[in-house]
């Protein structure tokens, strides 16, 4: 059993008493007890004690909450952030400790031979920092030791890795953020930040869509709002000309974008009045409405055209003043039905989805300059994307040979896994 040093503040002579065994009920107990004491000292002690005893302390808490004191609550939010702090230094401690190898003056190329080693994927990343699991990104500073050659090679080369040698780096998360989020609403704008890898429908993952809009729902319409006003506070914030002199890379290393909430307000709120047609936020003359650039077919979210959208986060304000004042929250959360492999041949013969063609000279849609061709492909590896983790093979890179064949394989394997959505684990799972 986990061992932990265990504080208790005895509250009459302020006196502390250790036990170096895991804590017991009793010993909880009594923490949450001087939660109520009137001496200041008493109450400080008794949080930390209880922020050290983590998990050991979360049902008594769990129960504690029920309470009605406001200064009880208060301090019980604040033990919850400190535990999730206090779990979030260890696991970046955890990468930190794995990383250390790296020095300064060691090439990129060095540098992902080693991510290699430790099942990472230096490649696997969407911006700047290299992605090391969900939670935690790498962030290297580089320099380059001949920036006066004319004759650079092409960035991203094994050439141009050799030629960048490390300056510095350290790991860095969307847990870096907390302090700047209000209390209990971090789950929340943590799912939101998840919700996409950015605007850029090859990444677009409809699971973590669904998650962070079911999510949401479940939170209630005032919580969920608060918590998409949040990240867009995030946002704005990263974007503000002073912050950027002050922290220049601060956008990059944290991957804020808010064109997030933009595709989240258009699934988790529906009009008051029952249209069915959103704020219009693409530049393109063909009449398609609704939650364009989102097709939602099967309660499964693809994203196909936005492309016409110009940038989706330039329209958030008007998205989130538009819900507030004629929207409601959805009447039940996405739960897909079928395949999405079955949900995006659906919207392959909607006839909205010939709108999303090119123009000819005379401003008539012409199927054969390939946008047809090309919305099908990423909306394919959309559907694929969601059920990877059901498939024996999940390999996906000759989509752009024969896309025919890979999706006739891709068939095959849909009906020997059988994916099935589990409302309880939020993705699909392989039927047994």
């Amino acid at each position: 059993m986990r061992k932990v040093i265990l504080i208790i503040a005895l509250t009459v002579a302020g006196s502390i008493a250790f036990c170096e065994e895991s804590p017991d009920e009793k010993a909880i107990q009594a923490l949450i007890k001087q939660l109520e004491s009137p001496e200041f000292t008493v109450r400080e002690k008794a949080t930390e004690a209880l922020i050290k005893a983590g998990e050991f302390a979360a049902p008594a808490l769990d129960r504690a909450s029920k309470t009605f004191d406001a200064e009880v609550l208060d301090r019980i939010v604040r033990i919850r952030d400190g535990m999730e702090l206090a779990k979030d230094d260890s696991e970046r401690q955890g990468w930190t400790e794995k990383l250390k190898a790296i020095q300064k003056g060691w090439t990129l190329g060095q540098v992902h031979e080693l991510l290699k080693k430790l099942g990472v994927d230096p490649k696997d990343s969407h911006g700047r920092s290299i992605h090391l699991d969900t939670t935690w990104n790498l962030r290297i500073i580089t320099e380059n030791l001949k920036d006066h050659e004319k004759n650079a090679p092409d960035k991203g080369t094994e050439a141009w890795r050799s030629r960048r040698v490390v300056w510095n780096w350290r790991v860095i998360g969307f847990p870096d953020l907390k302090p700047k989020i209000k209390h209990g609403l971090y789950p929340l704008v943590l799912a939101i930040h998840r919700s996409h890898a950015g605007n850029e429908d090859s990444w677009f993952s409809p699971v973590n869509l669904i998650r962070a809009v079911n999510l949401l729902h479940a939170s209630g319409e005032k919580t969920a709002y608060r918590a998409l006003e949040a990240y867009d506070i995030l946002c704005l914030e990263a974007d503000d000309p002073l912050f950027i002199m002050e922290n220049p890379r601060f956008g990059q290393d944290y991957e804020l974008e808010r064109d997030r909430l933009v595709f989240i307000l258009r699934i988790l709120f529906v009009r008051a009045d029952g249209a069915a047609d959103m704020p219009r936020m693409y530049i393109d003359p063909n009449d398609i409405r609704g939650t364009f650039p989102l097709w939602i077919e099967d309660d499964i979210p693809f994203l196909a055209g936005d492309q016409f959208a110009g940038n989706p986060g330039d329209g958030v304000s008007e998205h989130l003043a538009f819900c507030w004042k004629h929207c409601v929250l959805r009447k039940a959360p996405l739960c897909p039905r079928g395949d999405p492999l079955a949900a995006v041949r659906k919207i392959w013969q909607a006839k909205t989805w010939k709108l999303l063609s090119d123009k000819n000279e005379k401003g008539v849609a012409d199927e054969d300059t390939g946008m047809l061709e090309r919305m099908r492909v990423k909306t394919a590896l959309q559907a694929h994307r969601c059920v990877a983790d059901t498939l024996k093979e999940r390999t996906q890179d000759y989509i752009y040979k024969d896309f025919e064949a890979w999706v006739e394989k891709f068939d095959k394997q849909l009906l020997s896994a059988k994916p099935q959505w589990s409302p309880e684990n939020q993705r699909y799972e392989r039927k047994p």
